[in-house]
């Protein structure tokens, strides 16, 4: 089904209304029935080519709805510089020609513009002057027969031989949608037979009588053409395919659930995006509550199809000056993966950024991108100065390269400090009288009065308004979409606002500020506040303190069970939900957060709060115990959680614990972009800020920024800053700078040359907490240096024999725990890891640790049982610990239990459990981690395990080349030398040739469910053509170890699916007989050999070839057609 409604008319207010009834009828009919129907709609950005090239993609369309303007019922779409091209009748009729054949149903719509209602509507209320006031032409005069619909749909019904709806007049955008509701879910859910259907749908979408729907709306479609008489539309079996380019987007926030008008503002908008247009950015500005983002997501949802990628971000709106320091890293992270460049990296620092500038622009100029950056005024000073010249950078090199790449931004203000930038700004000003009188029919506590409906026909109504109130409303809210959603929600009272003036009603626009618009806003804001019940109010409370990435279940659940509500989070969001205070939002991970309205904060939550704690504390604690964790992915989770915790530290002033938490991040994460990110937190901190403390941090960040050009220098640097702090005193900042001076002669010099320092540091300080975290440094330096002899003697006199420690000295003593184990492992004492092990875990029982924890700790016994041979009591823990961690949700941690059982199961030669294990730990890294280096690890050993299992080469093949890509992809050479040697030899085994294409590659590896490498590897590598140099560069690797060790002839791997096949179909047999080896053994591959065969049998018609195949076969049935 393709649907194609009228680009922006600036007469109109715009085919809103049909267009979101359709695609709701046709979702509703497709998913309540299991019917398989792809919809297609057509707006903004539509040309005469793009409409062409649609209209003749295979195999066609059955059903095409047309919505056109006025009286003459004109299709207007746009020229490529983005100008309005009306389109004839005549050019319509021959664009349709090519549906011949395939299309069944016309549905042609001319719609009124809207003034029309709004007068009606007006004079229902008693404004007779306000109604005068607005235009009136001949496109909003109901004459029937004068219609071009009408012709079009006889024109059509003759040359085409299709069934057609058309109206004989225009009828409002509010009739149209309704008539599309009923007609649709009859037609394509019910299966009624068009004349039935039809007939019913009309009857139905003309009541109740009203403004919008007038008397005359039931006889303005008519059915045309001998084929309706006995059409019936059956969809086949199958899923809805809607917005097919969805993808493409990201993850914006949805439509607008109301929107009108606009049609002014959309067209300047749609020119500037076009692809001939001269300018590279566009800005849409205007005061608070005015609809700018709504304009901008209306606009990104129907072009999607005009851009090979989308990527939107929403700036935060900062609550304090900690919360926009992150600002520029999150730019560059929202947007990164679809410019595919190290965007990240190159924003630690304005030259590293300086240097990607030239491949930015020379990437947006290749492609057709659209960027949009939405509350751009958060990225300005008050005084309209770039608060980091790193966005001013890379905005203005986004605007002006000169490709058909596009941005597209919103603020409140306009950015006067770009002069490079090639940008047009487009003014959203307030909705016009018919435009608010539109919007206000579409809100449920408002509508009554304007439809002349009773009360209780809208869903959950208020008492209703009058005639006379809603004016005052109108009159009000001046044509701010905000004012008026808030006006539903009963909180403004005749009696406590003062009497407008008449100006808007009458036509002369608004005459409020902008200042006296935004306490208007944020006073009835305040009203629907003060309304709340406590619960709802407190969740208020708690999201306006909580940055935008906090406002997720998985953040707010644990701390809504932490204030002891005694209610579900879920119910209680529902309630600010309904009051239109917030609303839902889903990132491009697929994780939903709640967004609050832009007036909130401001609204509910200026004054600190306990929640700043609260939410400090939540990830302080998940901090702590990811630097416990022994499992991959620990460092990186504790750097994440690290920094969500610091924008609340400082907001309550606690430096101390900032100032730690950002040096443990930089020591765990050295990459510039952390070392920028910590300093620019550390220098809002005051004067004299924790004792001082806080230079000494920035001091050890600086120089561990240094250490990577020049470690000599940063040893210096360290030496000195000693020798300053020895003559002050302070015991806990000389032991933190000579710390740092160890780590950074270890790293780059030597362990040896490193000890001196750490004994000294041991004897300096009076502390037992700072000797013991000396002593700990000391002994990972002697197990370094492989004199585990001295680190066991040495742990033996530090740890106590009996438990619990002091509180201050736990983490102490831990880290001393840890680097005994260690050196006993490394030392390949078995017995002794094992006493090291549970003396931790009884360490940390006293801790009173959660149980996942505990059983993490004494998982990594499995190793030393393993290696001495104890496998069953080694599968024992293992299964213990699994149960542990299945209780508790511990996922990354369950992964490694299970990956550790499949290896077991391989010693103790059962390789099947082993495989079933392994590929249940590739499930959970897919799921829980989606690490690529994890995932490629497990990929490789599954290989293995299904080698020795006796399972299909292909499936052998399959993981381990998976493992091969990703470890390239993931820049991890030595890993993928030992899987492209072991691949070697797999392929030396002989079998059916590997296909070079990586949609047939990924038919074995994604056989199960919960096995997402194709969209791993896709956001690893965002280009197509990369992942397929990528995959022949795998190859070829492959190919190089063969011939060097002579494991097989070199050309086996290069077997392109439409090759033999093509041979096939000219008549060699051999070819045929080829293709399907293996094929035909399998059940679950006996319908895809079946569409081969018929492939090779000169079938082409791909729909027809796909009927009864899954995703995978259909995949590889489209490669081979595109190959052939």
């Amino acid at each position: 089904m393709l649907a194609v409604f009228s680009g922006p008319d600036a007469a109109g207010l715009g085919p809103y209304e049909q267009r979101h009834e359709l695609a709701a009828a046709v979702r509703h009919a497709a998913t309540s029935t299991g019917k398989s129907i792809e919809l297609r709609i057509l707006h903004y950005g539509t040309t005469r080519d793009s409409l062409r090239r649609t209209i003749e993609e295979y195999p066609g369309w059955d059903v095409l709805h047309l919505a056109g303007h006025g009286t003459a019922g004109r299709l207007v779409l746009e020229r490529p510089d983005g100008s309005p091209d009306p389109i004839s009748m005549e050019d319509l009729t021959e664009l349709l020609l090519p549906t011949r054949g395939r299309l069944k149903l016309a549905v042609l719509v001319s719609c009124d513009r809207g003034n029309g209602v709004a007068v009606s509507a007006l004079q229902e209320l008693g404004l007779a002057k306000a109604a005068e006031q607005l235009p009136s032409g001949p496109h909003d005069v109901v004459e029937p027969g004068r219609g071009k619909a009408v012709e079009l749909a006889v024109r059509l019904a003759d040359e085409l031989d299709v069934a057609a709806v058309a109206t004989r007049y225009p009828v409002s955008d509010e009739y149209a949608g309704a008539l599309a509701r009923e007609l649709y879910s009859r037609l394509l859910g019910w299966g009624m037979p068009l004349r039935e259907a039809f007939g019913s749908a009309v009857a139905e979408a003309s009541r109740p009588v009203s403004s919008t729907r007038p008397p005359l709306s039931a006889g303005a479609a008519m059915l045309i053409g001998a084929r309706g008489a006995k059409l019936r539309l059956m969809p086949p079996r199958g899923e809805l395919v809607h917005e097919p380019f969805r993808s493409r987007l990201g993850s914006p926030p949805p439509k607008p659930l109301r929107f009108v008008g606009r049609t002014d503002v959309l067209g300047e908008v749609s020119r500037a995006l076009a692809a001939a247009s001269k300018r590279c950015a566009v800005m849409l500005t205007g005061g608070t509550g005015v609809g700018k983002t709504a304009c901008a997501l209306e606009l990104i949802h129907h072009q999607a199809d005009a851009f090979s990628r989308i990527a939107w971000w929403s700036a935060p709106r900062p609550a304090t000056e900690a919360d926009i320091v992150d600002v520029p890293a999150q730019l560059a992270g929202a947007w990164q993966d679809r410019l595919g460049l190290p965007l990240v990296r190159a924003m630690s620092n304005e030259r590293e950024l300086r240097r990607l500038l030239p491949r930015l622009s020379d990437a947006l100029r290749k492609q057709r991108l659209l960027l949009v950056l939405d509350g751009a005024e958060t990225l300005l000073s008050a005084d309209g100065t770039w608060l980091d010249e790193r966005c001013r950078m890379l905005i203005e090199a986004i605007g002006s390269h000169g490709g058909e790449s596009r941005l597209l931004m919103t603020s409140r203000r306009a950015l006067d400090a770009l002069p490079g930038l090639e940008m047009d700004t487009v003014r959203v000003g307030p909705l016009g009288v018919a435009e608010s009188v539109m919007l206000a029919a579409r809100l449920p506590n408002l509508r009554p009065p304007l439809l002349g409906a009773r009360p209780e026909a809208c869903p959950q109504p208020k008492a209703p308004v009058s005639g006379a109130e809603l004016a005052w409303l109108l009159e009000e809210a001046q044509g701010n979409p905000r004012l008026l959603e808030l006006a539903a929600e009963g909180v403004a009272e005749p009696e406590d606002l003062p009497a407008g003036d008449g100006y808007f009603l009458l036509g002369h626009g608004g005459d409020r500020s902008e200042e006296a618009t935004t306490k208007l806003l944020r006073r009835w804001t305040g009203e629907i506040v003060a309304r709340l019940e406590p619960l709802p109010r407190r969740l208020l409370a708690l999201l306006s303190r909580a940055r935008d990435a906090d406002r997720s279940p998985a953040v707010l659940e644990p701390l809504w069970d932490r204030l002891g509500t005694g209610s579900r989070l879920k119910s209680v969001a529902n309630s600010l939900i309904l009051a239109n205070l917030a609303d839902i939002v889903t990132g491009d991970d697929g994780a939903m957060a709640l967004r609050l309205l832009p007036e909130l904060p401001t609204a509910a939550g200026d004054e600190p709060r306990d929640d700043d704690v609260l939410l400090a504390d939540h990830w302080l604690r998940i901090h702590a115990e990811a630097l416990r964790r022994d499992g991959e992915g620990a460092k990186p989770n504790a750097v994440r959680a690290g920094l969500a915790a610091v924008p609340y530290l400082v907001r309550r002033g606690r430096w101390a614990e900032a100032g730690r938490v950002l040096a443990q991040a930089v020591r765990l994460d050295d990459s510039p972009g952390m070392t920028r990110l910590a300093l620019d937190y550390l220098s809002l901190a005051p004067d004299g800020a924790d004792g001082g403390r806080i230079n000494a941090t920035i001091l050890l960040i600086r120089t561990n920024e240094q250490a990577r050009s020049d470690p000599d220098l940063a040893g210096d640097l360290l030496r000195h800053a000693l020798h300053q702090v020895r003559e002050e005193g302070d015991e806990e900042i000389r032991a933190e700078l000579t710390g740092e001076l160890i780590d950074l002669l270890a790293r780059y010099r030597s362990p040896g040359e490193a000890l001196p320092w750490a004994v000294g540091a041991v004897h300096q300080v009076e502390s037992e907490r700072l000797r013991l975290a000396a002593e700990a440094r000391r002994l990972r330096l002697l197990t370094a240096m492989r004199r585990h002899h001295e680190v066991q003697e040495l742990a033996r006199v530090l740890v106590p024999e009996h438990d619990p420690v002091p509180v201050e000295l736990e983490r102490s003593y831990e880290e001393i725990l840890q680097a005994a184990r260690s050196s006993a492992l490394a030392w390949e004492r078995w017995s002794t890891a094992i006493a090291w092990t549970h003396r931790m875990s009884r360490h940390r029982q006293h801790q009173g640790v959660q149980p996942w924890a505990l059983a993490l700790i004494k998982m990594a016994d499995w190793v030393p049982l393993f290696r001495l041979g104890r496998l069953s009591k080694a599968e024992r823990l293992l299964d213990e610990c699994q149960h542990v961690f299945m209780a508790h949700r511990a996922l990354p941690e369950l992964r490694l239990a299970v990956s550790a059982r499949a290896e077991i199961c391989a010693r103790l030669a059962r390789p099947d459990e082993a495989a079933m294990y392994e590929e249940i730990a590739l499930r959970i890294g897919y799921d829980a981690y989606n690490d690529a280096e994890d995932i490629a690890r497990h990929h490789h050993n599954l290989a293995g395990h299904l080698r020795d299992a006796g399972r299909p080469r292909l499936e052998v093949v399959a993981h381990r080349l998976a493992a091969a890509m990703l470890y390239s992809a993931a820049d991890c050479p030595h890993q993928l030398g030992a899987v492209v040697r072991a691949l070697a030899e797999n392929l030396s085994e002989g079998g059916a040739p590997l296909p070079r294409d990586p949609h047939l590659l990924v038919v074995p590896v994604e056989h199960g469910a919960g096995m997402r490498f194709t969209s791993l590897f896709s956001t690893l590598v965002p280009a197509e053509q990369k992942r397929v140099a990528l995959l022949k560069g795998v190859l070829d690797a492959v190919g190089q170890v063969a011939a060097r060790e002579r494991m097989a002839p070199a050309a086996f791997w290069t077997w392109d699916p439409s090759g033999p096949i093509g041979a096939a179909s000219a008549g060699d047999a051999a070819h045929g007989a080829v293709s399907f080896i293996g094929l035909d053994e399998q059940t679950d591959w006996t319908p895809l050999a079946e569409a081969l065969r018929r492939v090779v049998h000169g079938e082409r018609d791909e729909r027809e070839l796909a009927t009864g195949l899954d995703k995978i076969d259909r995949d590889i049935v489209g490669a081979v057609l595109r190959g052939l």
